[in-house]
């Protein structure tokens, strides 16, 4: 999973970060999961807080932010829905 912080008055483009990650980082460490975040919590040090996102995994029923997926039949990053987390889950929807 990656987390991002977008900048102010971006918006996310699945398509294209899709592509992107598709053309500069091997399969292996392609984000099948992105999280978009308003604010990247950081420590005193100013080194990321990943315990927490780590605990939450990808459940859209715990995280209120929004939450999309590697969708490769669509070439994109597709929204995660309820009904499509449970499909990954159940493995209908493989990654």
């Amino acid at each position: 999973m990656a987390a991002i912080v977008l900048k102010r008055y971006h918006n996310f483009n699945g398509d294209r970060l899709y592509k992107h990650v598709e053309a500069f980082l091997p399969s292996y460490a392609q984000p099948r999961f992105v999280r978009i975040m308003d604010v990247m919590q950081t420590t005193a040090t100013f080194k990321h807080q990943k315990t927490h996102l780590a605990n939450e995994g990808f459940n859209p029923e715990i995280i209120s932010e929004p939450l999309y997926f590697m969708y490769e039949p669509a070439h994109s990053y597709i929204p995660l829905t309820r009904e499509k987390y449970q499909k990954v889950v159940s493995g209908e929807i493989r990654l």
